[in-house]
């Protein structure tokens, strides 16, 4: 507790948000996305809490409900085109003013869920039309995208969805790059999508309910990496300061300083200029938009 007070003190002094300003945090029941909201709450937000789970949703909304906060929470899945298209409609009735895209799936098999899989849908293509369906009832509001640095594991290719990608942890990376290509369109576009990377952290994604890796793996990577890495109080901090401070936009995002971006306080950082191909981009861009039309028409 002691170094989550640290972590806020500095923060304070880095970002300031209105008071009352409306956060919606998907993954939120996450420890992520849990820490993010803490520090929102501190600040005098009025937050959102999303996620699929509802009853770690009503556990955090009480927990956080503490700090004297408004405090809501909304059931999405996020790998339901259906469920999300309800969903969506009820935010545009919420005018958001700030928008966490923080759920993600990590090192999971492919599972189609009609013509999509599971972690296309929960990484890429529903943060997408959630943003896009926002931004025409609220032009001002803004999204945060929790990008990775394993962005550089994987090049662009025409399979979206990375169906062919025999690496777990290299699909993820690419589909974490489609985001980051297209979150960087949507600026150019005139909506206001940014990227943070929270840096190396020991993250719900690698809890025993994921179920990304054999059984030994939850008994030994864990601990260690609690050990090693960050928190998630710290780790989110470049998501907060990427909502709180006005930066240039275009392809930059907010991340860790040090090596392997593990132990160091948020920074801008350049992304690579290939995530800038305009052939790529223009092509992702287009067949994005015939994917959301199919999926959540």
């Amino acid at each position: 507790m002691k170094k989550r007070e640290k972590y806020l003190k500095r923060a304070l002094k880095e970002v300031s948000f209105q008071e009352g300003i409306k956060v919606a945090i998907t993954g939120a029941t996450g420890s992520l996305g849990k820490s993010l909201a803490y520090y929102f709450t501190k600040m005098k937000a009025s937050v959102l809490l999303i996620g699929r789970n509802e009853k770690k949703l009503q556990a955090v909304k009480e927990e956080l409900m503490k700090e004297g906060c408004e405090i809501s929470y909304l059931t999405m899945d996020l790998e339901n085109p259906e469920d999300v298209k309800k969903q969506v409609e009820v935010l545009k009735g919420m005018n958001i003013d700030l928008f966490y895209n923080n759920a993600g799936l990590f090192h999971q098999d492919i599972e189609i869920r009609g013509k999509y899989d599971r972690t296309f849908l929960t990484d890429y293509l529903t943060p997408i039309y959630i943003e896009i369906e926002l931004s025409k009832v609220n032009p001002n509001i803004k999204f945060v995208n929790t990008a990775s640095i394993s962005y550089n594991y994987y090049k662009f290719q025409k399979d979206l969805q990375g169906l062919n990608i025999k690496s777990k942890t290299k699909r993820y990376g690419f589909i974490k790059r489609l985001l980051m290509m297209e979150s960087i369109h949507l600026q150019k576009l005139g909506i206001h999508s940014y990227l943070a990377h929270p840096g190396v952290s020991c993250t719900n994604l690698f809890s025993k309910e994921n179920k990304a890796y054999p059984k030994i793996f939850y008994v030994i990577v864990p601990p260690l990496m609690k050990m090693i890495f960050m928190s998630p109080d710290k780790a989110c901090l470049p998501l907060l300061y990427m909502g709180g401070k006005e930066y240039p936009e275009g392809p930059y995002y907010t991340g860790p300083r040090g090596l392997f971006h593990s132990w160091g306080y948020p920074n801008l950082q350049k992304i690579k200029k290939e995530l800038m191909n305009e052939e790529d981009v223009n092509y992702l861009h287009e067949e994005t938009m015939k994917m959301i039309e199919d999926c959540y028409s």
